[in-house]
């Protein structure tokens, strides 16, 4: 008898926890862009100056957050050694997004600029509808708060992720297509304007690209760039080959230097 109350009381505990796990359904979006082990590599001019370089890379194994598997995106961003006595810059990215919805659950980020250093950590709660971010700097507190968020916001990488999934077949020059986009603690709609088509050259190689143009208005480097204008291959990677920004006090391109482990043949490489 004793055995059969035991028996009875654990299955209940096992129906009710079966009830009571988070059944939030999320969003699927057919990505045929981008897969783990892609690696792009370019180079940071500053006029006619190599100013650093910077490296993006999906790494190889996925890894699991809140019961999702994720993507992890590594990025480093750093000065040359000849620009360090300009200004010396090194960030340092990592960014986990949803492999089946491409949405953000955590970005961590390391940035050095000139004397200062910051270390920060966005933990994106898709459930609960908001970011928990954690700050830290040398010789002050850390902080944390939290931000109301939209669902499937968008972090400053998935951003360009989730837009390289996007079809631009149809579009046309003018066309914009909106985003939520998680900035300056509050969620805002990040419009990226189709421009068109042309064929441009880097250190990589010639390509066939689409031109595209985040809307600066609502975006991070709003305070920073007068103007962004990125170019992508014109095929369903949507492989970053080209960045130009038009600043203050001249402008910075950023170009393709290298790439490896894309899904299949690229075709609008121009040999």
């Amino acid at each position: 008898m004793k055995r059969t109350l035991i028996f009875t009381f654990l299955m209940i505990l096992a129906v009710s926890s079966a009830f009571t796990q988070d059944t939030t359904k999320f969003r699927s979006v057919t990505n045929n862009a981008f897969k783990p082990g892609e690696k792009l590599e370019f180079e940071i001019n500053y006029g006619f100056v190599t100013a650093g370089s910077a490296v993006m890379y999906l790494e190889p194994n996925t890894t699991e957050i809140n019961g999702r598997k994720c993507y992890v995106i590594s990025i480093n961003v750093s000065s040359s050694s000849s620009f360090e006595f300009i200004y010396k810059f090194r960030t340092t990215y990592k960014c986990y997004i949803d492999a089946e919805g491409i949405f953000p659950w955590l970005v961590e980020q390391e940035k050095i600029e000139g004397k200062s250093n910051k270390n920060s950590k966005t933990e994106f709660d898709h459930v609960n509808l908001k970011a928990i971010i954690t700050e830290n700097e040398p010789n002050k507190p850390q902080t944390q708060t939290e931000k109301p968020i939209e669902k499937y916001a968008l972090d400053d990488i998935s951003v360009f992720f989730y837009a390289r999934t996007f079809d631009f077949t149809n579009k046309q020059a003018g066309d914009i297509v909106h985003f939520p986009y998680f900035v300056k603690d509050q969620t805002k709609q990040l419009g990226i304007k189709f421009l068109g088509r042309e064929t441009t050259e880097v250190p990589a190689g010639e390509f066939k690209c689409i031109l595209v143009q985040p809307m600066l208005k609502e975006s991070a480097l709003a305070s920073k760039v007068d103007e962004i204008i990125v170019w992508l291959t014109d095929d369903e990677y949507k492989m970053p080959v080209k960045i130009q920004m038009s600043i203050i006090i001249g402008s910075v391109k950023v170009e393709l230097t290298n790439f490896q482990g894309l899904p299949g043949p690229l075709k609008t490489k121009i040999d």
